[in-house]
């Protein structure tokens, strides 16, 4: 009996843990009228997380510390321009993440993102699929209280950002999504 129940408890125990990779951030930025995407990633991001367990032991208490100036957008151009005209006037370098709480009920992790003095408790979606958990949530620079560095990239990127209308539109609006992979156990 000790031995059937052993078993039965190691196979619950292996059946909801999971081991995970590394994480891949991609933020989502918009220009023109029509709200044409602008994707890119970052290349310097030191995660801290746990690596193996079930969603609702991995998610809660994750960080990332983000560094702005490694942005890659696609375009050597593109990356100087968010460099120069949105992150080197926000004050800090360094974006700091960290997952605050996790409902798993409804599927919903708090993170908190800090950009300097600047903090904000911002909610994302989070879907499980056998290859991944994924996390979605957005962030307004001005309602996160970068209006001045995103006035500055608006005008830094104007002539870049000019639709088929005639007119110069720069989102205030990032999409963000993270996706952290599952793998196969060693």
């Amino acid at each position: 009996m000790k031995l059937m129940s052993l078993l039965v408890l190691f196979w619950s125990a292996a059946a909801f843990s999971q081991n995970y990779g590394t994480p891949e951030l991609t933020f989502t930025g918009y220009k023109f009228t029509e709200k044409e995407a602008v994707s890119g990633t970052f290349k310097t991001i030191n995660w801290s997380y746990s690596k193996s367990g079930a969603a609702k032991d991995v998610i809660p208490n994750t960080t990332a510390v983000i560094d702005s100036y490694s942005i890659e957008a696609g375009k050597p151009a593109r990356n100087t321009n968010i460099t120069n005209g949105l992150f080197k006037k926000w004050g800090a370098q360094n974006i700091n993440v960290k997952v605050t709480a996790f409902d798993l009920a409804s599927q919903v992790a708090q993170v908190q993102i800090s950009i300097g003095k600047l903090s904000k408790v911002v909610p994302f979606k989070v879907t499980e699929s056998d290859t991944a958990l994924v996390f979605v949530g957005s962030i307004d620079m001005i309602e996160f209280g970068l209006s001045k560095a995103f006035q500055s990239l608006s005008k830094l990127c104007a002539v870049h950002h000019k639709g088929k209308d005639g007119v110069v539109k720069t989102w205030s609006v990032v999409d963000l999504q993270v996706k952290l992979p599952k793998v196969a156990a060693n």
